[in-house]
């Protein structure tokens, strides 16, 4: 996507272009909400994928392309020659309850398909605001198509939550000429919503995100019952070890320079409180800013 300029040195004022193409922000508010109220879990995204197609449709003069990888989508919008350059959002939410006493608050509960366990769905992680924000990107951009050239595509991925949804939609033929045929990009950008002043952009140079790495562990034990504990070997309390010492990662293995995290978000061991189970489980969930944070 490039921007025109004349002969003359002339830099576009990009505020003022954004600010005589801005599309009317109070439409999208109502379509925020309804993300934000009908959220749904990844693999899942069915019904939020038919509202963003539906609403890209509206649009015009976007190719629309569905069903990517599972529920991802993309619109397409040409505008003579040019970079392209793809703009994406993520669109699965989180399995927490909502407690935010809103009066648009979630209240939805989905039967997860990773374990056919029902839980609550809740938006925690922002992806209905980037849906709302990459529509009305691709809006105002369509508004003042006479300031750039080039294409651009607007993705909507899913399953981002168990980080393999980009490359489902990317497997599945994203950029394969004889199925979804979507223009390869020159460059991708992507953005997060983060707890700071409203209507401010933050970026940097170099790197910005960090990975994000998801592990199931388990630990293997002896079961047996609570009053004989000496006969059993306690997977519970390896569990408990284990996510002391994994603690140390970060405070003992890492340079202080660095960046990183290391987070177990679950640890599952047995059903009642008289028995010793067979086995423990912990998810784990870790975080760098480099390769060599990230194989530490």
């Amino acid at each position: 996507m490039v921007l025109n300029a004349s002969i003359k040195t002339y830099t576009p004022d990009i505020s003022r272009i954004i600010a005589r193409s801005r599309p009317d922000i109070a439409s999208y508010e109502p379509l925020y909400r309804k993300f934000h109220t009908n959220p749904e879990l990844s693999l899942q995204e069915e019904a939020t994928a038919a509202v963003i197609a539906g609403h890209l449709r509206s649009l015009k003069d976007v190719d629309v392309r569905t069903n990517i990888g599972g529920h991802g989508l993309v619109g397409i919008i040409r505008n003579g020659n040019g970079k392209t350059v793809l703009l994406r959002a993520d669109m699965d939410a989180l399995p927490v309850e909502e407690q935010t006493g809103l009066s648009y608050a979630s209240t939805k509960r989905m039967v997860d398909v990773a374990d056919d366990v029902e839980r609550p769905v809740m938006h925690a992680c922002g992806h209905d605001m980037h849906i709302t924000s990459l529509l009305a990107a691709g809006d105002l951009l369509l508004s003042c198509r006479d300031s750039w050239n080039g294409t651009v595509v607007l993705l909507f991925q899913p399953n981002e939550e168990r980080g393999a949804g980009a490359q489902a939609m990317v497997d599945d033929g994203l950029y394969d000429e004889g199925k979804h045929a979507v223009p390869k990009p020159d460059v991708v950008l992507g953005s997060h919503v983060m707890p700071m002043k409203a209507g401010y952009i933050n970026t940097r140079r170099g790197v910005f995100g960090s990975t994000a790495i998801s592990y199931r562990v388990t630990l293997f034990g002896r079961g047996g019952h609570g009053s004989r504990p000496h006969t059993t070997i306690d997977p519970v309390v390896l569990a408990a070890s284990t996510v002391m010492k994994l603690q140390t990662i970060v405070s003992r293995e890492t340079n202080p320079q660095e960046a990183a995290v290391v987070t177990v978000g679950a640890s599952q061991a047995g059903t009642v409180e008289n028995v010793i189970s067979e086995e423990a489980k912990l998810l784990v969930n870790t975080r760098a800013f480099s390769a060599d944070g990230r194989d530490k």
